[in-house]
């Protein structure tokens, strides 16, 4: 798949890809998305990334897609990449017990060891309390890859314990809820910015995600409005772009910090002052024509 074809998950392909490129990698990720979106897809680039002869010597591209390592990954073949798929609907306590057996030995060929594990919703309370000790305390040579369409089922402890990482859906590109992004703009611009960066600080990670993506894709929907829009003077249409733009940017500013970890508190309260400055101006019912 590559991580620069990562159509509308390109906050997460530069994650994954700065952390390869600085060899600042984490012991266990966890890849939280939809159906439809790419997780498993990058998941295994990321794999591949990670046992590539190239990675951490800053040599070029990684993966690079030459090297022994990455032909043995494309041709599931590499025998330091170990994939672990629920049976019978969960992954049960004897798959758990053999992922520790096989982290415990040094890799084979390559400098760390690498478990993908699909579905990980799906464990069964024995197999993520065996799960949990190896990622508690992994060897050096090991990481782990999650991957779950909702955090639900996956016990804080494990989530606690991995850099989450968040995918949308490409199967479309307007799948978040419109009509919430509106209302959660709406909200912004009548409320208190430091009140709502702490109601929404407090709420589950994957939820604060989704209200940054329906807001994206509110602003984006009145973005492509303005743009083709013919009935506004230049000026207010000049305005509304600059304005627009302005809130897009910060909410990606937003996203990212959220994705290394910065205080929840303080970035949407950041975000939300900012929101206010860039739209109060055109927001108003009286300026909507292609809004």
């Amino acid at each position: 798949m590559g991580f620069q074809s990562s159509y509308g998950n390109e906050i997460a392909a530069r994650v994954l890809e700065h952390a390869l490129r600085q060899d600042r990698v984490a012991n266990a990720y966890l890849f939280r998305g939809p159906s439809g979106s790419p997780k498993e897809d990058m998941a295994l680039e990321f794999a591949c990334g990670l046992l590539c002869d190239q990675a951490g010597t800053g040599a070029g591209d990684v993966p690079c897609d030459s090297c022994r390592s990455c032909r043995l990954v494309r041709s599931n073949s590499h025998p330091d990449l170990f994939c672990v798929e629920k049976e019978g609907g969960s992954i049960k306590l004897r798959q758990s017990h053999e992922i520790l057996k096989e982290a415990t030995s040094k890799p084979y060929c390559s400098g760390r060891k690498v478990f993908i594990i699909k579905d990980a919703e799906e464990l069964t309370l024995e197999a993520s309390n065996a799960l949990l000790k190896i990622i508690e305390e992994p060897p050096s040579y090991v990481t782990f890859i999650l991957t779950a369409s909702h955090l639900g089922g996956i016990p804080e402890t494990i989530q606690s314990r991995c850099q989450i990482v968040p995918f949308r859906s490409i199967l479309s590109q307007t799948r978040g809820d419109i009509s919430r992004g509106r209302e959660l703009i709406a909200e912004v611009l009548a409320g208190s910015p430091a009140e709502l960066g702490f109601v929404y600080s407090k709420r589950p990670a994957e939820e604060r995600f989704s209200l940054l993506e329906d807001i994206e894709t509110e602003l984006k929907n009145k973005l492509r409005k303005a743009v083709f829009c013919d009935t506004k003077q230049d000026l207010n249409r000049l305005r509304t772009l600059e304005s627009l733009h302005r809130a897009l940017t910060a909410l990606m500013q937003a996203k990212k910090r959220l994705l290394g970890n910065t205080n929840a508190l303080l970035t949407l309260t950041v975000l939300f002052v900012e929101l206010r400055r860039a739209l109060v101006l055109v927001w108003r019912k009286g300026e909507d024509e292609c809004l």
